[in-house]
């Protein structure tokens, strides 16, 4: 009977161990897309200023670099 009450426990406690680890890892998953989706929102709008910028001037090379991170 003591026997099975610590199967019990040690099942649990990996378990949880294993619960944690997944929940974690998920967490670092999620911040890191999110990171991404944020820096290239970022650097989207910053070619679009330079884009703006370029045709009043007349420059094609920017919206060259734009086209490429719409992807």
């Amino acid at each position: 009977m003591i026997c099975d009450d610590y199967k019990k426990i040690a099942v649990s406690r990996a378990c949880t161990l294993i619960s944690d680890r997944l929940y974690r890892l998920a967490s670092i998953g999620f911040a890191t897309f999110g990171v991404f989706v944020l820096a290239k929102c970022a650097i989207q709008h910053f070619l679009e200023i330079k884009s703006q910028a370029a045709s009043m001037h007349g420059l094609e090379s920017i919206k060259c670099i734009q086209g490429v991170l719409n992807f």
